[in-house]
């Protein structure tokens, strides 16, 4: 099985790294980034099916030296805990396939350049926990496929002032349509849903 961390670069996008299962250690990866780039050329890193619990403050601190990254994701990592988030300017974060409940969402409120937020299938439950958000600059926001009790988009949108796509919708439901431009706002988030029935429009 193979483990695919994407790493992203300004003038290649699609730039990839494979580690196996055997290697399957964020540090390794981190280790062979490094081998391959200058830590200032990295823009995005996305850790999938690493498993850890919480970040811990050895891989916070190696993750602080690519001091250039705007994105940064942690998807199928069994997650349970937003502690020791490294201190970047990130633009976008994603965890999603993880444990997170909605007393970690606080953790997420140091990046106030954060515009993109893609929390698929945790286990929030409340949608006044997303209120934590109202402090910062999310104009995406992904959250599909966590046990809310109830869930009112069009409430959502008025908490998020700045927000423009909740689970890749706008405020009126309408599919949003993926340039190929990947500065294009609408391409902050690579995930598709197709389906919102047990969402209120």
């Amino acid at each position: 099985m193979n483990f695919q961390p994407l790493i992203f670069r300004l003038e290649c996008p699609e730039s990839e790294v494979k580690f196996y299962k055997s290697q399957a250690d964020p540090f390794q990866l981190l280790e062979h980034i490094k081998s391959i780039y200058k830590t200032e050329e990295i823009e995005e890193i996305i850790f999938e099916d690493m498993e850890m619990i919480e970040i811990s403050l050895e891989l916070k601190l190696e993750l602080e030296k690519f001091n250039n990254l705007s994105s940064l994701g942690f998807n199928r990592c069994n997650m349970k805990s937003l502690n020791n988030l490294p201190e970047l300017k990130i633009q976008r974060f994603i965890a999603d396939d993880n444990q997170i409940k909605d007393n970690q969402l606080i953790q997420l409120t140091k990046y106030n350049t954060l515009q993109s937020l893609s929390l698929i299938n945790n286990n929030i439950s409340s949608q006044e926990s997303l209120n934590v958000f109202q402090r910062l600059q999310i104009v995406q926001l992904n959250v599909y496929g966590n046990p809310f009790k109830e869930f009112q988009r069009k409430l959502l949108f008025t908490k998020l002032h700045r927000m423009i796509y909740l689970d890749n919708l706008p405020i009126n439901g309408s599919d949003v349509i993926y340039s190929g431009d990947y500065n294009d706002l609408q391409r902050i988030d690579g995930y598709v849903q197709q389906d919102l029935k047990v969402y209120e429009k």
